[in-house]
Formats: structure tokens, C-alpha cells, sequence
């Protein structure tokens, strides 16, 4: 009996104590009651590896540029109302996306991604599909290996970004990532053409738009031209006391002329070959630099005529980053670039048939040269200043703003440049100032706008140039 009646006196005092505020204020005291709606037992349940995961966004696009041939707006005589000048330069798209990841181990997963959106430009609608992603990562001790369709990038995004159907390999040891991998361009437009982004040769952009839901015509563009090239990329990233030396070859081979059917190309094929050094690294605390050379080789073959032309070209862009930390994350960005190019005017920029030795820089990645004028890095000089600022950051919001501004030069005042406005022989092109903003609240919105104004200084009439651009993305 004494036995039972301890036990007993132990489960009322436990109970009891559980509720017993330890802070020394005796009116604190106070027992939960288990049948109370607050009471609640927490469990410690393992957690199982993700088998399955999925979601997707809604995105909304659009951009319209405006002030180009000196004017900007046009009166419609039908209605009275007006549209931009030139008209084409208004396009929107509201896209919709969904992705599954089946994980089979840590870090090793089969992951897909679908994208349908409608493109709205000029005065049609064009309904679009695609499989955006579809690949296998395996992790291993060392690193990792990736095969299928989705988006690879060298370390210098410059010379390549974007999507591919490729195998990767990845090695991750102490003071070296390396990376190489081989892929192809010829089916990322199977179900349209704009979802390749290689267009780099003038049989690339020959495609023709049918797709139209404002008129009765309505043809799917399946297998349609697009470009067709097979890259092998090869990129060290030694890495050691915050400094990064990344070397890599880049090899481009244009077989758009082989003899398939629907493609005909009977124009110019397009290889080329890249090796270049990359070097980035911390200056001081917050204060980095980053500098890249890279050189280009290649050949342009004339398939009506079987002769080869020779392409022979280089760049060079380089980038100071400054960040105040206690300054709202406040950061400067210094950059300066050049793109080799052709002195002759002769060559137009956007052709390929040179008959003779062209030094146009090829490349297949970004480069910010100012929202507006959205320039090839061929020759021309870029100088630009970027502030970016961080005001609000918290877990609900985090907002920035940035301004930028631009100057841009000819390398060669006789030869062309991305925009064809700008045949005079000068060196001068143009200035710009853009602005931008990025809100994103948590969990699952993201609002960007950017603006921007160029005022070219290579013509006759100083016309400055307006664009301007939004997005909206909604995660779910």
C-alpha cells in the first residue's frame, strides 16, 4: 500500500509543478489543465527523406521601348488613339510553370519542369509549350554528375549560360571545382523556336511566326528552324585564401548544315572556340574584384560556295564591387568592358557572309551593357557605374533598388555595332541611365520593374530612347 500511495503522490505533485512559474512571483503559479485548447504534446517524430516535392508560378512580363526614328508615338487613324513607335517593340507574356523533384538520396534527385505561356507582341498571340527542365543529378563523395535538359553555365557567364540537353560532371575537392560537360541545342525548340536561345547566325533567326489566336490561322511550331549547335565546355575554378584562377575551353560546332529535313540551311554555319582566364577574389573585407580575357577562333563556312572564312576575335570585362555593410548593404559596382570587332564598314554587324577574315566576338551569355541599348560586346567599349541599396530587409520583405549609368564607345568609329542606327564614324555611341526596383514578400511575391533613357551621340538628331519594363511572379 505504501508503495501505491508514493506513486500516486509523485503523478498529482508532477502534475501540478508543471504549471509553476520558477521566477519567484507566487501568483504566477498556475496548473495546465490537459483538456485545455493551448495544451498540446510535442513529439519528436523523425523526419523522412522528401520523396516527392512540386509547385510552380504564375508570371506576368512585359517591356515597351519607344523614342527610336525620332518620334514616339503615332496616332491611329481608325480609333484616334496612339501606340508606340516602333510597334514592335511592345511585347508581354503571362506564363504559367510547374515542377516535381522525386529525391532518391540526399542531393540526388530526378527533377522536371514544365512552362506554358502566351506571348502577346504587335498584334498577335502566339500560345506556347514547353518542357523547360527534365534531368537526373546524382551526388557522389566527390561531386556530382548531371544528365538531361536543363541550364549550364560556365564560371564566366559571359561566354556561356543557358539551357541545354547535356551530360555534366562536376568534381568538388579541397581548392578545385571542376567542371566539363557536352551538350546540344536542337530540340530545346522542338515545340517552338523561342525557347532556343542560340540565335546566333543569320539562319538561327530565319524563322517566321505563324501562330496567331487573333486570326483564323492556327499552326503549332514544331521542329521548326532553330539553331542547332553542339557545345564542350571544360572550367577550373582553383580557389584558395579568397581568390579564384578559373581557366576553361569553350568548343562551339555548328551542324545546323547537315541535311535534315525543314532546316535547308544553305547560308553560313558558325563553330567556334574559346579559351579564356577568369580571375575573382576579395580585395579587402566587402571589396572584390573580378577580371576575364577571354580569346576566340572559329570558322565561318559559306555552305552555297564551300568556302571557310576565318573568325579571329577576343574580349576583355572587369568589375570592381564595393558594399557597405552598415550602409543598408549599400554597393558600388565599377565595370569596364571591350569586345574586339571589324573595322570595316563593309561587314555588315548581323550578317555572316564576310568572304574574308571577320573579328565579330561571338559569345552565348549576358552581358549588361544598359537596359536600353542592350548591346552585343562586339566592337565596343562599355563603362558603367551601378549603385544597389537594400532599405527594407526583413523576414516578411525585402526591397532594392538599384541606378546605373552607361557610356559607350566604338572600338572601330567605322565599323557596325549591334544597332544599326549607329554607321557614322565616330566613336562616341551613346550614354544611358537606367532604373530599377525588386520587391520580394515572403513567401511567394516578387515585383520588378526597370526603366531606362539613351541618348545616342552617334547621329545627327539627339532623340534620347525610353524603355521601360515590369514582371510579376507568383510562386505557389
Amino acid at each position: 500500500m505504501r508503495i501505491y500511495f508514493l506513486a500516486f503522490a509523485t503523478i498529482i505533485l508532477a502534475v501540478f509543478s508543471y504549471g509553476i512559474d520558477n521566477s519567484g512571483d507566487y501568483n504566477a503559479m498556475k496548473v495546465k489543465n490537459i483538456f485545455d485548447e493551448d495544451y498540446k504534446i510535442v513529439e519528436n517524430l523523425r523526419k523522412h527523406t522528401v520523396i516527392f516535392d512540386a509547385g510552380g508560378e504564375l508570371t506576368s512580363r512585359s517591356r515597351v521601348a519607344f523614342g527610336k526614328n525620332l518620334s514616339f508615338f503615332e496616332i491611329v487613324p481608325n480609333n484616334g488613339g496612339f501606340k508606340p513607335v516602333p510597334d514592335n517593340m511592345w511585347i508581354a507574356n503571362f506564363e504559367g510553370e510547374f515542377w516535381g523533384r522525386i529525391t532518391f538520396f540526399k542531393e540526388s534527385y530526378l527533377h522536371f519542369r514544365l512552362r506554358g505561356l502566351f506571348k502577346f507582341e504587335k498584334e498577335s498571340i502566339v500560345p506556347m509549350f514547353n518542357v523547360e527542365e527534365l534531368y537526373i543529378k546524382w551526388r557522389y563523395p566527390i561531386g556530382s554528375v548531371v544528365i538531361g535538359r536543363t541550364y549550364f553555365s560556365l564560371k564566366s557567364a559571359l561566354i556561356f549560360s543557358g539551357p541545354l540537353d547535356a551530360l555534366e560532371l562536376n568534381i568538388e575537392v579541397p581548392f578545385l571545382n571542376f567542371k566539363t560537360f557536352i551538350g546540344y541545342t536542337g530540340l530545346l525548340g522542338l515545340f517552338h523556336p523561342w525557347f532556343n536561345p542560340y540565335g546566333i547566325s543569320e539562319f538561327d533567326r530565319t524563322f517566321v511566326e505563324n501562330t496567331n489566336l487573333l486570326t483564323p490561322k492556327f499552326n503549332m511550331a514544331v521542329n521548326e528552324i532553330q539553331a542547332r549547335r553542339v557545345f564542350i565546355a571544360t572550367d577550373f575554378d582553383i580557389n584558395v585564401a579568397a581568390q579564384h584562377i578559373n581557366p576553361y575551353l569553350l568548343g562551339q560546332i555548328d551542324i545546323s548544315s547537315a541535311p535534315i529535313d525543314k532546316y535547308n540551311n544553305n547560308k553560313n554555319a558558325i563553330s567556334t572556340f574559346h579559351m579564356g582566364l577568369n580571375l575573382e577574389g576579395r580585395i579587402i573585407e566587402n571589396f572584390y574584384y573580378a577580371a576575364h580575357i577571354s580569346g576566340m577562333f572559329g570558322a565561318s563556312q559559306d555552305i552555297a560556295h564551300s568556302t571557310v572564312d576565318t573568325l579571329m576575335s577576343f574580349a576583355f570585362t572587369s568589375q570592381l564591387r564595393y558594399t557597405f555593410v552598415n550602409g543598408k548593404y549599400s554597393t558600388f559596382i565599377l565595370s569596364y568592358s571591350f569586345g574586339y570587332g571589324d573595322k570595316d564598314s563593309s561587314i555588315a554587324f548581323w550578317s555572316d557572309d564576310y568572304n574574308q577574315t571577320s573579328n565579330k566576338f561571338y559569345y552565348y551569355g549576358k552581358f549588361d551593357g544598359g537596359f536600353v541599348l542592350s548591346p552585343i560586346l562586339s566592337n565596343i567599349h562599355s563603362v558603367s557605374l551601378k549603385y544597389l541599396v537594400t532599405p527594407v530587409d526583413n523576414l516578411i520583405a525585402k526591397f532594392t533598388i538599384y541606378l546605373a549609368g552607361y557610356q559607350t564607345f566604338k572600338f572601330f568609329p567605322s565599323g557596325e555595332v549591334s544597332d544599326p542606327d549607329f554607321k557614322g564614324a565616330s566613336y562616341l555611341v551613346g550614354a544611358e541611365a537606367d532604373f530599377g526596383f525588386i520587391v520580394n514578400v515572403a513567401p511567394s511575391f516578387t515585383l520588378s520593374v526597370d526603366s531606362g533613357i539613351f541618348f545616342p551621340e552617334n547621329t545627327s538628331e539627339f532623340n534620347p530612347r525610353i524603355k521601360l519594363g515590369a514582371s510579376i511572379v507568383i510562386n505557389i
